[in-house]
């Protein structure tokens, strides 16, 4: 979803990259051309030049945390880069970003059935987009490339003053620069790429405040996180490890969020959940609290 603005941001050529490839198309490692298996460069192949372009595009980065190109990468002849927390492996290449865009459903939100994650894949078929109240809902994409924004400003009915969009994303300092597939929830707060949406990965673009995972975990708040995840619910293993789902920052006591009116706001890491930042979450609540 983030490279639906490149046009916006002065990275026009990295769009029409992505365009060639298909915006329906979900990202794949052999598209982003790792170095385990190096392909011909072609339009379904990047070149070095290309990823290292995806990597180095500035406002996908926060410079108290890190700069210069930035992508995951599986490592050559096929091996991978271990988590040093669980020994896991780091398996899905691509640019890596410090941001995350505002998530919000409500309980059940899934049809037909399943645990209604945050995470999941929404598709027109499968998901009641009434139940989502975020400030952000899947596009409606169609036949040769063709999208189209499901929402206008509109959607944010409590007002934009009143709304965050994209705030800092957590990342333990153990898990810079790791994409961990296998390590069951313990990958809530891994450093995926901004490219790669799609079930647990879609973390990558995405964060909450608030969630529903399953009837034995049920609803639970995610607080702003401190850099080193030693802070009581930040911990991978509080509520199964969801509650990692959520923003931080590497500045200490601060996490920066984007509002929809365009301003730049610092909130407390010990502002509440409930019912300061679920307010600034949620779209259309009716209630509107004061910035901490």
């Amino acid at each position: 979803m983030f490279a639906l603005i490149f046009p916006f941001i002065e990275q026009n050529a990295l769009y029409e990259t992505m365009k060639e490839h298909g915006l329906q198309s979900p990202f794949n490692q052999t598209w982003w051309n790792n170095i385990s298996s190096p392909l011909p460069v072609d339009k379904n192949h990047l070149g070095e030049e290309q990823r290292k372009a995806f990597g180095s595009v500035p406002i996908m980065k926060c410079p108290s945390r890190r700069a210069g190109v930035q992508i995951t990468e599986v490592g050559a002849g096929g091996s991978v880069v271990p988590d040093p927390g669980t020994n896991a492996m780091s398996t899905l290449p691509g640019p890596m970003t410090d941001y995350a865009m505002m998530f919000y459903a409500e309980e059940n939100v899934m049809l037909g059935g399943g645990d209604g994650g945050w995470w999941e894949n929404f598709t027109d078929v499968n998901i009641d987009m009434n139940r989502v109240r975020g400030p952000f809902r899947i596009i409606a994409v169609g036949l040769g490339n063709n999208w189209t924004p499901r929402d206008t400003f509109a959607w944010i009915e409590d007002g934009l003053s009143n709304q965050f969009l994209v705030g800092e994303k957590h990342i333990p300092q153990s898990k810079l620069g790791l994409c961990v597939t296998d390590a069951g929830w313990g990958n809530n707060s891994d450093d995926c790429s901004y490219l790669t949406g799609g079930w647990v990965m879609s973390i990558a673009n995405g964060r909450t405040v608030y969630g529903w995972h399953s009837n034995s975990i049920g609803t639970y708040f995610a607080a702003i996180c401190t850099p080193d995840m030693l802070q009581g619910p930040c911990v991978d293993t509080v509520d199964g490890g969801l509650r990692a789902y959520g923003f931080g920052s590497p500045h200490p006591g601060v996490c920066n969020f984007l509002m929809g009116d365009c301003a730049v706001v610092s909130i407390s890491a010990t502002t509440v959940v409930n019912p300061i930042l679920i307010r600034l979450a949620c779209v259309n609540d009716g209630e509107t609290v004061a910035i901490p």
